[in-house]
């Protein structure tokens, strides 16, 4: 049976449950969502952060601190992080509780979500998302506390979870003015496939691209390119036909094979093996579709 809505609470309502310690309010908004509730750990110990890339920024960060135990926003360079500026977000407060603009965000965490959010803001991701990191920074520049939070993403993204370690940033005049701001995006999946040679696409049921790998990204209009968000037939320029959604294929441990003849680039090519499974992670289901490169006796052996 689905829970009862209930209204969703107001960020300000939000923030003064965190500011107390308590997040339940915060899991309830998620739930309403369909999401899993998020972690938020408060002050974090080196044992919980549970990220070789957190401990490495967790230590950096510490190096930095002034006597009086504060990290100030002038001692702050994104370039003394080296490569972890790429997971590293810069935010600077503004006139009001919704306003955290981020004048950094690290390609990475961009190249994982499909947007480059510099110059915009946390109000800018809409729905619970912001209202859970409106809230928590909120709630972070009040206690002047340094927090571990782990959320699962809107489905759009093929990310199961972000991890971050958000440390405030204080002025010359001690208020806290800013964050930086660790992010990790967590799923082992994604990292496997850009290892396999061959174009591979995650959809959703509707075909809708969720992640292309690297090789699908290189053959399939260059690396600049993002499918994230675009019909498959729209990048390969077929409509697959698949009998099942891919939580059935996955039950069955079906596997479909289809030749078609795909766009590649700007020119039409040869025909190409498409091989078609399901794979259900963390109660999210989703296609496979593997692209073969042209072997001339397809037609003769599939």
């Amino acid at each position: 049976m689905d829970p009862v809505k209930q209204p969703s609470a107001s960020e300000d309502f939000l923030t003064e449950c965190l500011i107390r310690g308590s997040s339940i309010e915060i899991e309830w908004t998620f739930s309403l969502a369909g999401a899993r509730p998020p972690e938020i750990i408060w002050s974090p110990t080196r044992r919980q952060l549970m990220n070789p890339l957190i401990n490495r920024f967790f230590e950096l960060c510490q190096e930095k601190l002034r006597p009086e135990g504060c990290l100030h926003w002038d001692d702050i360079s994104i370039a003394d992080f080296g490569a972890l500026a790429d997971w590293i977000m810069l935010l600077r407060k503004g006139s009001s509780a919704d306003e955290y603009t981020y004048l950094h965000y690290g390609r990475g965490i961009a190249g994982y979500y499909s947007h480059d959010m510099t110059g915009k803001t946390t109000a800018d991701f809409g729905g619970h998302i912001s209202q859970f990191f409106n809230a928590v920074y909120e709630a972070s520049r009040v206690r002047r506390e340094w927090v571990l939070t782990e959320h699962e993403p809107p489905s759009r993204v093929f990310v199961f979870r972000w991890r971050r370690l958000i440390v405030p940033l204080v002025s010359e005049d001690h208020d806290v003015c800013g964050f930086i701001v660790i992010n990790i995006p967590e799923n082992a999946l994604r990292a496997g496939l850009d290892i396999v040679p061959d174009p591979v696409f995650v959809t959703e049921s509707d075909q809708t691209i969720r992640y292309s790998n690297i090789a699908a990204r290189r053959d399939f209009d260059g690396p600049a390119s993002t499918h994230v968000g675009k019909a498959l037939d729209e990048v390969l320029g077929i409509r697959l036909d698949i009998k099942h959604s891919p939580y059935e294929m996955h039950e069955a441990g079906e596997v479909v094979d289809e030749i078609g003849t795909l766009n590649v680039g700007s020119t039409v090519s040869d025909q190409f093996l498409l091989t078609i499974s399901g794979f259900v992670h963390e109660d999210r289901s989703f296609y496979i579709v593997i692209v073969r490169m042209p072997v001339p006796e397809l037609k003769r052996t599939v």
